[in-house]
């Protein structure tokens, strides 16, 4: 005789565990707007966590945030942003360290900024120069210069063209934070030709050292 029908489990013992419910996976526009909302609050902690996002724009936002907020716990980390692979990031960093004022970051700032401008100069001879063709700005360059088209616009630019705004800032950065160890590479992007927008910001960081240093002598 089959007593299969016997054995047979309960609806209850074969009903399949309630699903967990999912996060939602945030884009960069929700926690751009969550980061804002936060800096409102004066929520720094809730921020902190941004700052290694996968997304670059958002850490770039985070540390911005952390700059207006004051918030000088994260100098080390911002200090490590420095060398990030995104250009905004770096930018980003410079202009934070820059609000803080801990000379803490001033060696740091001057490495990324040497760095910066091997990268952009490459193995070429400071005689190399070349000619923006759209804001006729003078350009160091090793070879030819790499140009690009935006295809939205139109606008023609140098591929590394972005570098010249990570410098600025990093060169405003040293002036800023008002350290003479500064002064020696400050004097040298002045003389050298290279982006007209980073020797002008060179000028004004000099003036800015400078002026500091006599007050307090």
């Amino acid at each position: 005789m089959r007593l299969l029908g016997l054995f047979r489990p309960s609806p209850k013992e074969t009903a399949k565990p309630p699903a967990k419910p999912t996060a939602k996976k945030l884009t960069w526009r929700e926690k751009a707007q969550l980061i804002t909302q936060m800096r409102n609050e004066g929520n720094a902690d809730g921020i902190h966590p941004f700052l290694n996002d996968t997304e670059r724009g958002v850490q770039s936002k985070a540390i911005l945030t952390l700059g207006d907020l004051g918030d000088k716990r994260v100098v080390q980390t911002i200090i490590g942003k420095l060398q990030s692979q995104d250009w905004g990031v770096r930018q980003s960093a410079a202009i934070t360290l820059g609000k803080f004022g801990d000379k803490a970051a001033v060696a740091p700032i001057i490495e990324a900024l040497k760095r910066e401008r091997r990268e952009i100069i490459g193995r070429g001879h400071p005689e190399q120069v070349g000619t923006h063709p759209a804001t006729g700005e003078t350009l160091l360059v090793d070879g030819p210069l790499n140009m690009a088209k935006n295809p939205r616009t139109g606008a023609t630019r140098v591929i590394d063209d972005n570098r010249r705004f990570v410098q600025s800032s990093m060169v405003s950065a040293l002036g800023r934070l008002g350290d003479a160890s500064a002064i020696p590479l400050l004097e040298e992007i002045c003389k050298e030709p290279s982006y007209d927008n980073v020797r002008k910001s060179a000028q004004e960081a000099l003036e800015k050292l400078r002026a500091n240093i006599s007050n307090l002598t």
